[in-house]
């Protein structure tokens, strides 16, 4: 058996790849990973399957209008792709994936593939959209969703094929013990990832930038540009911005860390998603802001170590000093093992389904005798 997973973006973007990478090499899959560089970088795998990239650069920040072209040809790559090699079963990684080759989804490949719901796109824009979506999840095998969040919005009719897999590349139980340095000269409140939400970001320096006990970090590539010229023209002496990283240096991130910067503005697309640095909160033992009204602060609610926020709330810097000063290292400890308990209780069931997926052939070939 040979199984294809689909992407739609760079192998360093796509961390949740490696969950499923993880259960197929221990179970000695065949598999290719099908992808499109679009950063145009000589990408090193860390999994045993083959690689098929589209390789073409592109600015992923310019207009949808200007990329479509593009996005069609990686379309009928993958489809040559799939034909070609013929594969028994497929990982569909996001909608972006899914719904351009529905098609053979449905003719070829119904009860055989494995759908990774990520992020909502135009579900909520689109009620085709989000029809050809329920769809894709009533034909799958299993739809794997980072959040109950997604679940709610996309209504699917199938509940029974949905299983939760949280936004983490591999669970494991963290060897990090909570460690909160309350004699610090000023709380370093940080950030690593794809800087975006420029204006709900601005607010957010707004608040604490001109204030002499923080000092917030912001790792990472995105819009961070158009960010610090902000804060250079506010003339906000103690925000800094260290640009592009590697996912090794996050552990040295985090130990420079004192609370993560966990807060998204609650549009459309973001109030029910469940991003991965709720879950780097709880691995490295880290003290979190987050949004109000959010799944996150659902997520993390009873929880003493993370604190949820509105920024337009004109005392957010007093609550958060305050906040901090009064933590309790035992119960923040208690608490992000709570809720690491859980995570890894589901990833184990994540690995459940993705074995009884790989090994489906097996049990129906054993039908036959």
């Amino acid at each position: 058996m040979k199984i294809g997973i689909i992407g739609f973006c760079n192998l360093n973007i796509m961390q949740y790849l490696y969950k499923y990478t993880n259960v197929l090499d221990s179970n000695n899959v065949d598999y290719d990973v099908i992808y499109w560089n679009r950063l145009g970088v000589d990408e090193k795998k860390d999994f045993l399957g083959g690689v098929l990239p589209y390789n073409y650069k592109i600015d992923t920040y310019q207009p949808f209008y200007k990329k479509i072209r593009f996005f069609v040809k990686y379309v009928l790559f993958l489809r040559r792709c799939i034909k070609i090699n013929g594969y028994d079963r497929l990982i569909v990684l996001t909608t972006q994936s899914a719904v351009p080759i529905y098609d053979i989804l449905r003719r070829k490949y119904r009860e055989k593939y494995i759908f990774d719901f990520r992020d909502l796109t135009k579900e909520n824009s689109s009620q085709v959209y989000k029809k050809v979506v329920q769809r894709i999840i009533d034909d799958s095998f299993c739809t794997m969703m980072s959040s109950i969040g997604f679940v709610k919005k996309i209504n699917p009719h199938r509940m029974e094929k949905i299983q939760i897999v949280h936004n983490t590349q591999l669970a494991q139980k963290s060897m990090v013990t909570t460690k909160i340095e309350k004699n610090t000269a000023k709380i370093r409140i940080g950030f690593w990832g794809i800087i975006r939400q420029i204006e709900h970001n601005k607010k957010f320096c707004d608040r604490f930038g001109a204030d002499p006990r923080f000092e917030l970090f912001f790792h990472g590539t995105g819009e961070y540009e158009k960010l610090q010229e902000y804060c250079k023209m506010k003339k906000y002496n103690n925000v800094f911005f260290t640009g592009t990283y590697n996912q090794t240096e996050i552990p040295k991130f985090a130990n420079q860390t004192d609370v993560l910067h966990c807060i998204y503005e609650n549009d459309i697309e973001q109030q029910p998603a469940m991003p991965v640095k709720a879950y780097d909160a709880i691995k490295y033992r880290l003290p979190v802001l987050i949004s109000k009204n959010s799944q996150v602060a659902n997520f993390f609610k009873g929880t003493s170590g993370a604190l949820a926020v509105n920024l337009g709330d004109n005392r957010i810097a007093d609550k958060v000093y305050n906040w901090f000063h009064n933590l309790k290292t035992t119960q923040v400890e208690n608490d992000f093992k709570r809720l690491e308990n859980k995570v890894l209780m589901d990833d184990l069931l994540f690995n459940e389904k993705v074995e009884m997926f790989i090994g489906a052939e097996n049990n129906e070939n054993s039908d036959l005798y």
